[in-house]
């Protein structure tokens, strides 16, 4: 039989209509769901009664507040963001099998207990067993300290990527035992931090590749980066700076900012670096040493960039 052009239409714009998405399964459906914000992913409740329960069964989280940039009731704001984190990890299925958690909020005011609560509440809820990544971006006023990790985060035993923004207090005593085996890539973009903190956190990581590193230090000291880094970028963004100790053989990119060269740095054989950028100063004319050192361990790289002042330090001394 053969069908009319406006028959063939009609069929054509029913099947585009025709709702196919939710006929897929459920694990299907949440793994769409995890690349949503989860704001989002809950509203697909409304959908039909096929979506009213399935956010609950997610095990990626996303969430993001922008209530510090309004001028007007962000405190208010605030408390609407808080209520939907809240709501929504009281009614997850499984809590505990949280595999990924990105967070982005004001995290405390002076006055206001309630966000620095709040955030610590959401992280501790986040770290356990099953936790893969975890993205924290925090924000706070000028007088409002930074907030304080739980200690349980340094001992997470499937952590795989670990990104810490903003004002986030990475303080690790001793006594602190971190042990992370799983972390392949750690990101810190934070403020004034000991250096004897940032080399504790990087020890109990054995099997890291990926580090991205930015802070203030608050003394000079060595910084200490681990054997297994296959990617290195460390910016020191004080007048301080902070020595550096690179012995990581299969090292393969390195860019380096604001560290200081002097008698403390430390330089490894680097065979496998290909590509390297440099803006490094040295502290004394005697320190010029160990910069020579460093050009001449990157000399196989096929790309090394320099910065204006570093070229000029090489070309002075």
């Amino acid at each position: 039989m053969v069908v009319s052009s406006k028959r063939r239409k009609l069929v054509t714009g029913e099947e585009e209509n025709e709702d196919r998405i939710s006929y897929l399964p459920d694990g299907v459906l949440n793994h769409i769901l995890s690349f949503l914000p989860t704001k989002t992913s809950v509203s697909t409740a409304r959908l039909s009664s096929r979506w009213r329960h399935l956010w609950q069964h997610l095990s990626v989280l996303h969430f993001s507040d922008d209530s510090h940039e309004y001028v007007d009731q962000p405190a208010e704001r605030f408390k609407s963001f808080a209520l939907l984190v809240n709501g929504v990890l009281a009614l997850l299925r499984n809590p505990r099998a949280i595999q990924k958690m990105s967070l982005s909020c004001v995290h405390s005011f002076t006055d206001d207990k309630f966000r620095e609560y709040s955030v610590e509440t959401w992280v501790r809820a986040a770290i356990g067993p099953h936790l893969h990544e975890l993205e924290l971006t925090l924000f706070c006023d000028e007088d409002a300290p930074d907030f304080k990790l739980p200690q349980a985060l340094f001992s997470c035993p499937n952590l795989v990527s670990l990104s810490l923004s903003g004002a986030v207090h990475v303080s690790i005593q001793h006594s602190t035992a971190v042990s992370l085996p799983s972390l392949k890539m750690l990101m810190i973009d934070i403020g004034y931090v000991e250096v004897s903190s940032v080399n504790a956190l990087l020890d109990g990581c054995s099997s890291i590749e990926i580090l991205d590193l930015g802070f203030s230090a608050q003394s000079l000291d060595k910084v200490c980066v681990p054997p297994s880094l296959k990617r290195l970028k460390i910016t020191i963004e004080n007048d301080v700076g902070a020595y550096l100790e690179v012995n990581a053989p299969d090292l393969q990119y390195l860019n380096i900012t604001q560290i200081t060269f002097g008698e403390g740095f430390s330089l490894y054989s680097l065979p496998n670096v290909v590509e390297a950028y440099l803006d490094v100063f040295p502290t004394s004319l005697g320190s010029i040493v160990p910069l020579h050192n460093l050009f001449g361990a990157l000399s196989g790289a096929k790309h090394l960039m320099l910065s204006r002042s570093t070229t000029k330090v090489k070309v002075f001394l």
